[in-house]
């Protein structure tokens, strides 16, 4: 339906509890364990997880991944220093940090 031959194309199982997918670097997807346990229970129609996958497929085809890579890389240190100072907050205000270890 996108266009890419299954063979093309690299797909990850991301664990987590939250129905999701992504377009990775290179040629690669990553869909949630949620997701994949959706479509098994028929939570999420067949047509819905294509759906899915093809616009993730579609960030490939219009080489938006590459341009989110640039964004990630250079919006890091200041991902960085908001999380830190996030935390260090929380510690202030004598509050526990909801990340795990």
């Amino acid at each position: 339906m996108a266009g890419t031959a299954a063979g093309d194309v690299e797909v990850y199982i991301q664990t987590t509890r939250v129905p999701n997918a992504y377009a990775n670097g290179g040629r690669s997807v990553a869909i949630t364990s949620r997701a994949v346990e959706d479509y098994e229970f028929d939570r999420l129609p067949e047509d819905q997880l294509v759906a899915v996958l093809v616009h993730e497929l579609g960030h490939h085809a219009t080489g938006a991944t590459r341009l989110m890579l640039l964004v990630s890389w250079l919006t890091a240190p200041w991902s960085l220093a908001r999380s830190l100072l996030t935390d260090l907050a929380s510690i202030l205000a004598g509050r526990q940090s909801r990340r795990g270890p």
